[in-house]
């Protein structure tokens, strides 16, 4: 009893000064790029007139401190404008699980190259073992990490700061809920050796996160993405996986605006996160935020730039970064389902990295502390036509307000589809 008492003691010491260290380390603001800011203007292009009065009116009516919203039709953005606080079309704001989908087009390009398939048992690229314990015989396959069908629940406990908060986002978190697990995540990230032991058929932990039998069931998961295809990526490309994705997306469609590190921007190009606490909500939220999901920060028309290239078999102009076989192939239902997204849209089936909506409408959205992204596109009759809505306005530290979600958000994205499908309509005429 004794020994229990002295390392209960000793632990609650350790954490209690892990807690100091946290705040020393992390008590100030990165070094941001000096200067100011680029300037693109508010406003790109022009709309029905009464379309955009019904947008400004519900905008207003948010609360959203800052927002950016694009409407691309065939291959090209024909509209894009910023509202707010920080409405100059360069500011960037985080997009959260976006970013998934730009994971699986980047296994979709090694593919093509011939340096994986999509049925390959995961454990081929991997460093450690990794078998449903139930099922230990069958193969994971890359596909099935792809489509949420592997098992993996949304985030396996221990996997820590791999897909967890930096360091900011962690003060942020001792200061407002006393989470001293998210300061000790950060500090002792899992190495390889507690990685494979969490994964091991051997480990007492299993039964407690596995779902159910690959290639059954569709299960959200950020760990399929975030720990293993990006350690699929590393291992075959022999990059890690910031640099491929910049390598191979960013840097091929001139993403300039677009990055991994928060740093990398002026500070006042950065939308300032907020999520509605009530009495005026806050906007004290880190502007950093994650260490793995949702890291990626973009602005308007850099992120129009990556739909255009979905929405045109994999080409952006003369830039061919996917083939046209491998962009429908992601495009492709993989698994049906019918399930009523957030906001609400029903699901009716899931791609590779991809997420098919009601009415022919497919894309991906993103969620992060203080922010909230969408890019959807449909291949409509003739002319592709997509929106892209990004804002500081989020619900991963309040609880999400349906009745908000319902009037604004769905409200501003319904009039985006409208205009968009009027615009692709004319140019078929």
């Amino acid at each position: 009893m004794k020994v229990k008492i002295f390392l209960a003691v000793t632990a609650a010491a350790i954490i209690f000064s892990l807690a100091f260290v946290g705040f020393s380390l992390y008590d100030h603001d990165p070094i941001f790029k000096e200067g100011p800011p680029p300037s693109f203007g508010n406003e790109i292009g022009t709309i029905n007139p009464e379309t955009a009065h019904q947008l400004e009116f519900l905008f207003n009516g948010s609360g959203i401190p800052s927002m950016a919203l694009g409407i691309l039709v065939g291959d090209e953005l024909v509209w894009a404008k910023g509202y707010g606080h920080q409405p100059d079309l360069s500011t960037v704001y985080m997009i959260g699980s976006i970013d998934k989908t730009m994971i699986a087009t980047s296994i979709l390009q090694l593919a093509e190259q011939g340096l994986l398939k999509l049925d390959d048992d995961i454990n081929d690229y991997l460093p450690f073992p990794v078998r449903h314990p139930d099922y230990p015989d069958l193969a994971i396959t890359i596909q099935m990490l792809l489509t949420h069908t592997s098992g993996l629940p949304h985030d396996v406990p221990g996997t820590g700061s791999i897909l967890g908060s930096d360091g900011p986002m962690v003060r942020w978190e001792l200061k407002n809920h006393r989470n001293f697990s998210a300061l000790y995540r950060y500090l002792f990230p899992p190495s390889e050796n507690k990685l494979a032991g969490i994964f091991s058929l051997d480990s007492d932990d299993q039964p407690d996160f596995w779902l159910s039998k690959p290639g059954r069931n569709y299960q959200y998961s950020n760990t399929a993405f975030l720990l293993f295809l990006n350690m699929i990526i590393e291992k075959v490309s022999g990059l890690s996986h910031v640099e491929y994705i910049i390598e191979n997306i960013f840097d091929s469609l001139d993403m300039e605006n677009t990055s991994f590190e928060a740093a990398d921007f002026p500070r006042d190009q950065i939308a300032v996160a907020y999520e509605d606490f009530g009495e005026g909500g806050a906007s004290d939220l880190p502007i950093t935020g994650m260490t793995a999901s949702g890291k990626i920060r973009s602005n308007l028309i850099d992120l129009s730039k990556f739909l255009l290239v979905h929405m045109n078999e994999g080409s952006l102009g003369d830039t061919q970064i996917m083939t046209p076989e491998s962009t429908a192939l992601m495009h492709e239902q993989h698994k049906a389902l019918t399930i009523q997204d957030f906001p609400p849209m029903y699901l009716t089936g899931v791609g590779l990295g991809w997420f098919l909506w009601e009415n022919g409408y497919q894309g991906h959205g993103g969620a992060v502390p203080g922010y909230y992204a969408k890019m959807v596109f449909n291949e409509g009759e003739g002319v592709p036509y997509g929106i892209v809505m990004l804002m500081t306005y989020g619900c991963s530290k309040t609880p999400c307000d349906l009745d908000w979600f319902n009037e604004y958000f769905v409200g501003i994205r319904e009039l985006l589809f409208e205009e968009a499908k009027s615009l692709a309509s004319e140019q078929v005429k």
